[in-house]
C-alpha cells in the first residue's frame, strides 16, 4: 500500500472542510472587530457558552491543528498520516459521538425557537458538523487503511507478528511453562 497515494483521496475533503471552518472564523472575527454588516449578527455566530475571547484561541489551535493535519496528508508522510488503528477508531468513535451530540442539538434548538426553524443560531452547529466530519474523515482513512494491516499482523507486537514464539511476552507477565508457537500449526510446540 503506498500511503502518499492513498492519503491524496482524502486531501480535497479535508482541505475543503478546513477552509469552510477557516472561513467561519475570519467571518467571526469580522463581525466582533470590525462590525461588518453584511454578515449576521454576533449573536448569531456562537452559543455564548464560552466567551469569544476563549473561544477565539481556541478555534486558531484547531485551525493550526487540521492545518497539520491537511500537510501531512498533502506530503503524504507525517504523524497524521501513518496509519494507526486505535487511533482511527478512536477517531472516528470521538467524531461520531460528537457529530450526532450536534445534530441532537440542532433538534432541540429547532423544537424551542420554531421561529429560528432553518438558519436562526445554526451557525455554530453547522461549523461543529464540519468539525466533526473532519475527524470522521481522518478516522475513516486510519480505520480503512489498517483493516487489513492488523489482520495480517501488523498491529501485534513484533514477536507475535514475525511468527516468533510468546515466551518472551509469558516472562513479561509472570507464567511458566512451555511456550507456544504462533507460526502456521503444525501441532509442535517450541521446546
Amino acid at each position: 500500500m503506498n500511503v502518499h497515494n492513498e492519503s491524496h483521496r482524502y486531501l480535497p475533503w479535508l482541505w475543503l472542510l478546513l477552509g469552510l471552518f477557516c472561513l467561519r472564523v475570519l467571518g467571526q472575527m469580522l463581525v466582533a472587530f470590525f462590525r461588518v454588516s453584511v454578515l449576521p449578527p454576533m449573536e448569531e455566530w456562537y452559543s455564548g457558552l464560552i466567551p469569544y475571547r476563549w473561544l477565539l484561541p481556541s478555534q486558531l489551535l484547531i485551525i493550526l491543528l487540521y492545518g497539520k493535519v491537511c500537510l501531512d496528508f498533502t506530503r503524504g508522510q507525517g504523524f497524521f498520516v501513518a496509519p494507526r488503528h486505535t487511533l482511527g477508531v478512536g477517531l472516528l468513535w470521538f467524531g461520531s459521538v460528537y457529530f450526532s451530540v450536534m445534530v441532537v442539538r440542532y433538534v432541540v434548538q429547532v423544537s424551542l425557537y420554531p421561529d429560528q426553524r432553518w438558519l436562526g443560531g445554526s451557525i455554530p452547529i453547522v461549523f461543529h458538523w464540519v468539525l466533526a466530519s473532519f475527524i470522521l474523515l481522518v478516522g475513516h482513512y486510519h480505520q480503512l487503511h489498517t483493516r487489513d494491516d492488523t489482520q495480517n499482523g501488523r498491529d501485534l507486537p513484533s514477536t507475535i507478528k514475525n511468527g516468533g514464539s510468546i515466551t518472551g511476552m509469558k516472562s513479561l507477565i509472570g507464567a511458566s511453562g512451555s511456550s507456544v508457537s504462533l507460526r502456521a500449526p503444525t501441532g509442535q510446540t517450541d521446546a
